[in-house]
């Protein structure tokens, strides 16, 4: 996976930098201090990040708004806040967070967010079941047929 990481403060977002890349999950890690320049690269990268741990207290454009704005190039995308203020999780979790960390951030604390991130986007990768009832009538489950015991149950 690759990771995308807002801090407006240059020590704080290279030790949440350092931290993210820590996880055996993530390969590369673009970092910025502006969510404007984010949102930028973003835009001129869209698969150039698979999840995004965002500052919510950044200049000119919170990390809020950041998350929106993130969430229309890609609306699956998975948000971690990582700030100092409790008091805005409930602002987080109404732009649909997928996780809230306090500072200071840890790699523990990233791999466990990343964990549940990969155990929820698998469950709703896995719920893939098809019906092909035009000419033979065919059961697909995740792309693979199923087979029945009796043609009766089919």
């Amino acid at each position: 996976m690759k990771a995308l990481c807002v801090d407006d403060e240059i020590l704080l977002l290279e030790i949440l930098k350092k931290s993210v890349l820590e996880s055996p999950d993530i390969s590369e890690v673009a970092g910025f201090r502006s969510a404007i320049e984010a949102l930028d690269w973003a835009k001129e990268n869209p698969d150039g990040f698979d999840i995004a741990f965002l500052d919510i207290q950044i200049q000119k454009m919170n990390g809020l708004e950041l998350a929106e704005e993130l969430r229309k190039l890609n609306h699956r995308l998975p948000v971690v806040f990582c700030t100092g203020y409790e008091e805005y999780a409930l602002d987080a979790f109404k732009v649909h967070a997928a996780g809230y960390l306090t500072k200071p951030i840890h790699p523990a604390d990233v791999q466990e967010q990343i964990d549940t991130i990969k155990e929820i986007l698998d469950l709703e990768d896995n719920k893939k079941l098809e019906v092909k009832c035009f000419g033979n009538f065919e059961v697909y489950a995740d792309g693979k047929p199923l087979s029945f015991k009796r043609k009766k149950s089919k």
